[in-house]
């Protein structure tokens, strides 16, 4: 977890065998992937936008996922939904970043 000096939460994130979070940003999101781009995938998640890297060839438990679950307007801060280095399908991962957004696939 991290804290602003004002004492607001940025971001929270569990760490295991994989990487899950939320997080909030302001400007435009910035998520970095190196990868093919015939590895890259756009999709939606419950309406939002998201960005998923799917698994290297050979090398399970690398599929990212970032969900934009809302941009920054006005005052208020967008928010970003990931997970990293998984093990689970494409259809796991948006399902739980579905839930972690409270919504319905």
């Amino acid at each position: 977890m991290a804290e602003c000096a004002d004492g607001k939460i940025v971001v929270i994130e569990i760490y295991g065998p994989e990487i899950i979070g939320r997080g909030y940003f302001v400007g435009k999101p910035i998520v970095h992937y190196e990868a093919p781009i015939d590895r890259l995938k756009l999709l939606t998640v419950g309406g939002k936008s998201a960005i998923a890297q799917l698994p290297t060839p050979g090398f399970p438990g690398d599929l990212r996922l970032n969900v934009i679950e809302r941009f920054p307007d006005g005052n208020q801060p967008g928010i970003l939904v990931g997970i990293t280095n998984t093990f689970k399908s494409l259809d796991e991962a948006a399902d739980l970043a579905a839930r972690i957004m409270g919504v319905q696939r």
